[in-house]
């Protein structure tokens, strides 16, 4: 089997639909996803939940997306911002993955720059620029849900960067470079 040039046509078609790294699923690309979203999360700290349909017939619920912020601010100061959607519609393509019925459980979303830079103080582990800072990070489990799995399908969406905290049973999902952890 002689392999052949790609033409700029097709080179530019890998760019957008994206190549799948070896052994790791391969979960539909945001261009993909369907006109309505929602997904179900719970926060550990406040006890507070809903599920939330941020996209209905291709138009963001400013709503639903408002209410979701609320859940998703920094437990600790009550400070609330606006997460990235490129995150939100990570965790809807992972929650699809395992049933529209599970729910996240959310242990770190959205973080103030004083919450960053106490728990940055206590643990070595804590980056000093948290993409948590700007709504880009979130920290999760899903109950009944092994964290390797769930770190492999996380992986699998090659979106954003993935940790695995398996002592702590979450993993981390951020929407910077891809790298995995």
């Amino acid at each position: 089997m002689s392999l052949q040039p790609l033409s700029r046509r097709q080179f530019a078609g890998l760019l957008v639909g994206g190549v799948a790294i070896a052994g790791l699923p391969r979960i539909s690309m945001a261009s993909t996803l369907p006109d309505t979203r929602r997904i179900a999360l719970r926060s550990i700290h406040t006890g507070e939940s809903g599920v939330f349909t941020y996209m209905r017939g291709g138009v963001a619920n400013r709503r639903a997306i408002t209410d979701m912020n609320m859940l998703l601010r920094d437990h600790r100061t009550g400070e609330v911002h606006a997460m990235d959607m490129k995150l939100i519609d990570q965790l809807f393509q992972l929650q699809q993955r395992y049933g529209a019925d599970k729910e996240f459980e959310v242990i770190s979303a959205y973080r103030s720059a004083k919450t960053n830079g106490m728990l940055a103080a206590k643990s070595g582990g804590v980056a000093k620029k948290s993409m948590h800072m700007m709504g880009q990070a979130i920290d999760i489990a899903m109950p009944g849900v092994d964290v390797l799995d769930l770190h492999r399908s996380a992986k699998g969406l090659q979106a954003g960067g993935v940790g695995l905290y398996r002592s702590s049973g979450f993993i981390h999902i951020d929407t910077g470079n891809v790298r995995y952890w």
